[in-house]
């Protein structure tokens, strides 16, 4: 008996004790992941270990990244853990943190978890940033504050965050101010404005620092002034001034803006510092002008060393808010440090006190234009690390970056014996990339040798801009070598912006050599989706490709037949004369837009073009075989879009009225007895039931023309769709209107799915979305994988995609100043999202403010 109560009890420890195991043995996995992958920089598996730890059931793992991970001074590393932070929910943990928040005395960690607790929805991580808000740092009140704005219970501290407003740090007023705005609570005086040289209209800081590059790079007089002569002689030839000058002139300006309750310190530098003075001067108007005058008389040395990474390390302190790095190349001498490692240094020590850092580049155009590839390359090289060095700086710092290029003074200087500078196609400045110029119309081999590495440096970072333009510049080479790489790596490859880009560059080249490679693919490739990429490949002109696309063209699938039937469409008609006779043997039957294509090349009709009036939502005439419209049925949907004059308003016009009509008519006519219509036409109408007419209207015309359409939702879950692809009819009609308004509205709205879904249906041509909103809930919201992932589904179809955005207010007169403030910041991201993907898949984009002028018949029964 004594054994058996003995095992009982034994099992019964094990049974308790065994999660517990288990949890000590996964904390032990996770963190040996995490000292392994610290060590490799792999900040991606780095993040997953340290989430893993932040989601264990005890608190060991959130001691582990309290005290462990915020050591560290990396803020790529604090990244990591804030993130792993803010998701945390269980109150042990949040009171862990809180209380490290208000023990800890290093800066960035207090900054770290700031971030970290904004994303917390919950009461104790609301009072440790109220609690923060009455720290000793002025960043950590400045994070606080602006981390309670964005925080999911920061509108019941807005009092609290108010009384920072008379704060002494002006970087904490400022944030306070954009918490508040944040919360909807406006506060005016402390916009931020940024001039097109990078200075601001107000300095937000009590100690700014102000360094400025002094190299000998910037002393060759040869641009002109920024200083516009005050007597302007045409006969008098003005001298020009060199970038230092015009450095000066742009330091001038910002000087004056700064006021008494900003200290600063302004400082030279390139292999030395040379001072200003070395105490914070306050920003009075007697220092300020000494300042200016300083600049001006100043003959300082002329070294072709730039130590930036010196410099920032003798201002940068505990007292310092921003600095403002102002400079014309990279760092070069001085300190040992070179490339990554000095971004690294820098970044850290304005992480480690806090300082926001903002960059200006002065990007000078050289001297002469480049001779020759080589030179040409050396020069966008510069150019664009040069930027990627300033904008990483601000990024990573919380700062504002920006590009200035002087501009080269018209006396000759920096043209070539064509009398062409080198601001033209292909300089660094225009953001363009210029290819080789070809030598007798064919490439060498060390150009073509050159272009490869190219090719491999813009894979490499297939997400840069710079890298886009390389690849579709390239595409553009005649040179059927070339066409092949592109073809055989890029075009079909796993980055979807590497392949838009290289088609972009092909549908550019008009060679023949390049265009026979591309139709002797088209020929072989019986893939529907590649059909399509390649024949958007050949859409330049050139001798004789209208005639060798004709006899590819039946053996093409539908989509790629449309695309094809479209480029030839847009020919002159002699080159397509071969078509007429082909195409009146082989094409019977054809409907949508490869119809009406085909009426463009036998000379019996005109090029489509989508007609939308300006007060409607949706085309007056269809092209599409099937068209699909994506109907927003979110809760937004069923806001008014119009309301009514108030009633008080309208009873005096009806009394008026009813006076003037008893005085002439005192009998009703028959017009007057109209009364039900006109109380249908006041009541209020919602954009769901604006959208519905004008679908209905739309699906009436569809029945007149014999076309086929269905009705999808833009849901956040897979979208339900209302009939399939069918000729239009009466009671198809009245049905969907059925509904629509039956249809229980749904919380989110995800753009992606709805119209991948539609893409989806080999019978859809058109697609018509139509929304009240931004992506809401959805799985991917930012604008750049937004369009990444209809591209990549849309690429191999090219369907038209058209958006109209309903976005109605019942007046905008009643609105206040913030509400309009709020308005056109909706309508300006609206325009962006929904704009660029309608222009991305050959669409038209609407914004709609009012209502539709929705006027139809519908049609007899038994009649189209």
């Amino acid at each position: 008996m004594k054994f058996k109560s003995l095992s009982l009890v034994f099992l019964g420890a094990l049974f308790f004790c065994s999660p517990a195991l288990a949890q000590s043995k996964k904390l032990k996995d996770l963190q040996r992941a995490y000292e392994k992958y610290s060590r490799n920089k792999n900040f991606v598996q780095l993040e997953a270990a340290c989430k893993g730890m932040a989601k264990l059931s005890d608190t060991k793992g959130v001691k582990f990244l309290l005290k462990t991970g915020l050591a560290s001074r990396s803020p790529d590393h604090h990244e990591v853990i804030r993130k792993s932070l803010a998701i945390c929910t269980e109150k042990k943990s949040l009171v862990l943190i809180a209380k490290e928040l208000k023990s800890s005395k290093s800066l960035s960690a207090k900054l770290t978890l700031c971030k970290a607790l904004q994303s917390i929805a919950s009461k104790t991580a609301s009072n440790a940033l109220i609690s923060a808000l009455k720290a000793k740092e002025d960043a950590v009140r400045a994070a606080a504050a602006r981390a309670l704005g964005r925080h999911a219970l920061g509108k019941d501290s807005a009092s609290k965050v108010r009384r920072l407003l008379k704060d002494k740090s002006l970087r904490v007023q400022k944030a306070a101010a954009d918490s508040l705005n944040s919360m909807g609570v406006g506060v005016k005086g402390y916009e931020q404005e940024w001039s097109k040289y990078g200075t601001p209209n107000k300095v937000y800081a009590s100690d700014v620092a102000i360094v400025f590059d002094t190299t000998s790079d910037l002393f060759t007089k040869r641009y002109k002034s920024l200083v516009e002569p005050k007597d302007k002689d045409p006969k008098k030839k003005i001298e020009s001034v060199s970038a230092m000058d015009n450095m000066v002139t742009i330091l001038g300006e910002m000087m004056v803006k700064l006021t008494p309750e900003n200290r600063f310190v302004l400082v030279g530098f390139s292999s030395g510092t040379r001072y200003f003075d070395r105490k914070n001067q306050k920003g009075s108007p007697r220092t300020l002008r000494n300042a200016v005058d300083w600049l001006k008389a100043q003959k300082f040395s002329k070294d072709e060393d730039r130590d930036i990474l010196r410099v920032l390390r003798s201002v940068i302190d505990a007292d310092t808010d921003e600095v403002y790095l102002i400079t014309s190349g990279l760092q070069r001498g001085g300190s040992d440090d070179k490339g990554p490692v000095v971004v690294q240094n820098i970044t850290e020590l304005a992480f480690k006190f806090g300082v926001k850092l903002h960059t200006i580049a002065i990007d000078e155009p050289p001297l002469k234009a480049p001779r020759n590839a080589s030179e040409e390359q050396k020069v966008n090289k510069k150019s664009y690390d040069l930027k990627d060095f300033v904008e990483v700086l601000a990024v990573k710092t919380g700062g504002h970056s920006a590009v200035f290029t002087p501009t080269l003074a018209d006396d000759g200087a920096g043209l070539d014996k064509n009398g062409k500078g080198p601001n033209g196609a292909g300089d660094p400045k225009t953001g363009g990339y210029k290819a080789p110029e070809p030598v007798k119309g064919r490439l060498s081999s060390k150009q073509v040798a050159q272009i490869k590495k190219d090719i491999k440096a813009a894979l490499a970072d297939p997400k840069a801009i710079k890298s886009q333009e390389i690849i579709e510049a390239v595409g553009a080479l005649p040179e059927a070598q070339i066409a092949k790489i592109f073809l055989k790596e890029i075009v079909f490859g796993k980055s979807i912006r590497m392949s838009e880009s290289a088609i972009k560059g092909l549908g550019k080249n008009p060679h023949p050599d390049v265009v026979a490679e591309i139709l002797k693919r088209l020929k072989s490739e019986r893939d529907p989706r590649r059909q399509v990429i390649l024949v958007r490949c050949i859409w330049a002109p050139s001798a004789n490709t209208a005639a060798k696309l004709t006899p590819i063209v039946p053996r093409l699938a539908k989509d790629a037949r449309r695309l094809a039937l479209e480029y030839l469409a847009s020919r002159p008609p002699a080159e397509v004369a071969l078509a007429k006779k082909t195409f009146a043997r082989k094409f019977k039957g054809l409907t949508g837009w490869s119809a009406a294509y085909l009426k463009v090349i036998m000379g019996t009709g005109k090029m489509p073009v989508i007609d939308i009036p300006d007060r409607a939502y949706l085309p007056m005439n269809y092209y599409g075989d099937g068209v699909a419209f994506i109907l927003d049925l979110t809760r937004a949907a069923l806001k008014p879009l119009w309301l009514p004059a108030p009633k008080k308003e309208e009873a005096k016009k009806k009394a008026e009225k009813g006076k003037k009509k008893k005085k002439k008519t005192p009998k009703k006519s028959k017009k007057d007895k109209k009364e039900p219509e006109k109380k249908k036409n006041n009541e209020p109408i919602s954009h769901l039931k604006a959208v519905c007419k004008e679908i209905a209207r739309a699906l009436y015309t569809l029945q007149k023309d014999g076309g086929r359409a269905l009705v999808q939702e833009l849901g956040d879950s897979p979208p339900s769709t209302y009939g399939k692809l069918r000729p239009m009819d009466s009671s198809a009609i009245e049905g969907m209107e059925r509904w629509a308004g039956k249809i229980a509205p749904v919380p989110g709205r995800d753009l992606v799915k709805s119209i991948i879904k539609a893409l989806r249906n080999p019978e859809v041509e058109e697609i018509h979305v139509l929304t009240c909103g931004l992506p809401l809930r959805a799985d991917i919201k930012e604008l750049g994988e937004v369009i990444d992932a209809i591209r990549a589904e849309n690429r191999g179809r090219m369907v038209r995609i058209h958006i109209t955005v309903i976005f109605g207010v019942p007046s905008e007169d009643a609105l206040g100043e913030e509400e309009k403030a709020e308005r056109v910041d909706d309508i300006d991201q609206l325009t962006v999202l929904y704009k660029t993907l309608a222009e991305e898949n050959r669409g038209v984009f609407r914004l709609r403010k009012k209502l539709p002028l929705v006027r139809f018949k519908k049609p007899e029964k038994g009649k189209k």
